[in-house]
């Protein structure tokens, strides 16, 4: 009886090999080829884009939603169903360059896409998706790495994915926390590479050598920072309960663009109540803070220059309008 049991065994085992050769890997191929709708040919008309991942539950698939820059006209939805067949193609990140597009994906892939849509560009196994990042130029990005050990690392790599060097170790507020959030941000200004920590409002400023050079105090207004990080020790569905209700009782920085003159536009979560705030980089201040900026039932869903591209959602999601950036006289 044994024999037969280890028999059996040992041709279960052989069938999943033969099957990891003539199934699996096949449909690996498949998962590479990247086929985008033919609305998005060619891909040179837009440097505008949104995507819905603010507005939808953890663990649903995002949406990236293609716009004229100049006139808000609506150009091309990518479906992560349609567009990037497999589950290793559902995008995360997007940036526009000027010689594409650069996605991060929920495998561990990245890869580029030429304006004109004919060539892809995929990053290998050993690049490891940031949780964000922004592209210093075509051909170098820094990005953020969180960890669930509560390890955080700002790096800067080259356009293969490959790591050209570390920043210098901080030891950032509520490290489990941003592990469990995808809101952490990085900007480019002077020369150097800022990073805004969403628990505390503090603005962190690096060189491109990798240098910590200062730690600033936003100073927002009425800000209230969680009063501890989570609990690192209990189980992730928990500990996203955990902060999450952390952050309904206190303050966070959900949204954070660089516009023109060193400006950041940032949007602020207060115990579920949004506002905006402004902050001058330059001369370390708060511009203004409203708490109804912008029209009714209108978010902000990207920033360039002096102008805020808000997104309608609960009219038409594929709805957007230029509203400018008035700031008060010094």
């Amino acid at each position: 009886m044994d024999t037969i049991i280890h028999r059996y065994i040992i041709i279960q085992i052989l069938i999943l090999i033969v099957s990891l050769f003539t199934i699996v890997q096949p449909l690996y191929g498949q998962n590479r080829q990247i086929i985008l709708d033919d609305s998005l040919h060619p891909m040179s008309d837009f440097d505008l884009y949104v995507t819905d991942s603010l507005f939808i539950a953890v663990g649903q698939l995002e949406f990236c939603y293609l716009f004229d820059k100049k006139t808000g006209e609506f150009l091309a939805e990518i479906d992560p169903s349609v567009d990037f067949p497999g589950f290793n193609w559902f995008p995360i990140k997007m940036e526009v360059l000027n010689s594409g597009l650069f996605f991060t994906n929920s495998g561990p892939w990245g890869f580029f896409i030429s304006r004109n849509n004919d060539n892809v560009k995929v990053l290998g196994r050993e690049f490891l998706a940031p949780t964000n990042f922004k592209f210093i130029s075509d051909t170098v990005f820094a990005g953020i790495y969180t960890r669930i050990d509560g390890d955080v690392t700002i790096s800067l790599l080259d356009s293969e994915g490959i790591k050209i060097r570390e920043f210098e170790k901080t030891d950032f507020f509520a490290r489990y926390a941003m592990y469990r959030l995808d809101n952490l941000f990085l900007h480019l200004y002077n020369n150097q590479l800022l990073f805004i920590n969403p628990f505390d409002a503090n603005l962190y400023t690096y060189s491109m050598d990798g240098d910590l050079l200062e730690i600033i105090p936003l100073n927002i207004p009425q800000f209230k920072r969680i009063p501890q990080d989570i609990n690192p020790s209990v189980s992730p569905h928990q500990s996203i309960q955990d902060l999450s209700k952390m952050i309904s009782r206190n303050s966070f920085i959900s949204r954070s663009f660089m516009m023109n003159d060193g400006i950041l536009l940032l949007g602020v979560i207060d115990e579920n109540r949004a506002r905006m705030v402004y902050y001058d980089v330059a001369n370390q201040r708060i511009l203004t803070t409203s708490d109804s900026g912008f029209p009714d039932n209108k978010l902000p869903a990207y920033a360039s220059g002096s102008n805020v591209y808000l997104l309608d959602f609960e009219n038409d999601r594929y709805v957007v309008s230029e509203y400018h950036m008035k700031f008060p006289a010094e």
